[in-house]
């Protein structure tokens, strides 16, 4: 039988598993979603509905090894990907640009090395005169920025409903069940679901870092992930203002914080600083004033709505976790802060798993 006649299962509604099941659908292939928060997608609590949808590949500190090949891959695939959603809703908003902060020497340095590797025209060197005309203004501690044009934000709920909503367009089977356990039977994965449910399915793919613990014991290496909470907040600026974020690009980053001007008066500010599996209560205080560097404007500003989610982080490997463990059986997870930024080179590399069937064990 042909692997496109075969349907695919993912284990996952997130970022990863959304953008994959409705990459796959366009690529041709019948796919199976099960994922509990189905049931009301609007108030998952999964970390994808609390991040900023920060595209940021251009400029990154590591620029080797995976994790880094996969940011340039993302980068180049994602126009692709925009205009192809865009063919099918108009709600898409992407932001271009994202300017990174120096607040100290060596990040100043680093911003310096950056652009000496760089041969790109559009990462240019912001000076303290360029973001002093920034209005609402940002902190005097500032030394200097870093604008990339190649790097953005997409609004991540119009992005995942964009997928959701194309992918029940083309026919996914959807299953609002919570995974218990999978079995390997004959060439064939069997997958036992919380309501006494049993499906078989050739091909798996395992999004979601909070079910790692259904993959077999036996035979298999374990895959360890730290679950991090990660967040974001809605915010309004303290005094209203006829044309606020005047000369402001699309994000700006400092500190891994990352600030997305949404409307004349509103904006988003995002982090993942939690090591726990639940939101300490100074931790809003310390997302707006983060290092102390935030300016009187944003301390002052009022919390309109605040999201909240858990990220998954490997455990003694770099993120994220693409492996392809045994005969049709593949996990993607661990992305941590990335899983927006890098579904497209995910939702490659998958297919590529999935087509190429001569695999040795």
């Amino acid at each position: 039988m042909r692997i496109k006649d075969q349907v695919i299962t993912i284990i996952g509604a997130g970022a990863t598993g959304l953008s994959l099941a409705w990459y796959l659908q366009n690529s041709g292939y019948s796919v199976r979603l099960i994922d509990p928060q189905l049931k009301n997608l609007a108030k998952a609590e999964s970390a994808s509905f609390a991040a900023t949808g920060i595209l940021m590949g251009s400029i990154y500190k590591n620029t080797r090894g995976r994790s880094w090949q996969l940011r340039q891959r993302s980068v180049a695939l994602w126009p692709q990907w925009r205009a192809l959603i865009q063919s099918c809703t108009k709600d898409l908003i992407y932001r271009p640009g994202i300017l990174f902060l120096a607040s100290n020497i060596s990040e100043q340095n680093w911003q310096s090395q950056i652009l000496l590797k760089s041969r790109k025209a559009d990462i240019i060197k912001w000076n303290r005169k360029k973001l002093d005309a920034l209005d609402p203004e940002i902190s005097s501690s500032i030394l200097s920025g870093l604008f990339s044009l190649e790097d953005g934000q997409i609004d991540p709920k119009r992005i995942l409903d964009s997928f959701y909503e194309d992918s029940l367009r083309k026919g996914i089977d959807i299953i609002s069940r919570r995974l218990k356990r999978l079995i390997y039977v004959k060439d064939t994965w069997q997958l036992e679901l919380e309501c006494g449910e049993s499906l078989n399915s050739r091909w798996i793919v395992l999004c979601t870092g909070s079910d790692i613990s259904v993959l077999p014991s036996k035979g298999y290496h374990p895959i360890l992930t730290q679950r991090i909470a990660g967040q974001s907040l809605q915010l309004m600026l303290p005094h209203p203002r006829e044309n606020p974020w005047k000369c402001w690009p699309g994000s700006i980053n400092w500190k891994s914080n990352n600030l997305v001007p949404i409307s004349n008066n509103e904006y988003w500010i995002g982090s993942t600083i939690e090591k726990d599996n639940f939101i300490k209560s100074d931790t809003l205080n310390t997302l707006i004033n983060r290092h102390g560097i935030a300016p009187e404007w944003l301390k002052k500003s009022k919390i309109i709505k605040h999201w909240q989610g858990l990220r998954s982080r490997p455990i003694y490997r770099p993120s994220p976790i693409l492996q392809l463990v045994a005969p049709g059986l593949i996990v993607a997870t661990g992305f941590y802060r990335n899983g927006i930024l890098l579904a497209p080179a995910t939702a490659e590399w998958v297919m590529k798993c999935i087509t190429i069937t001569d695999h040795s064990y």
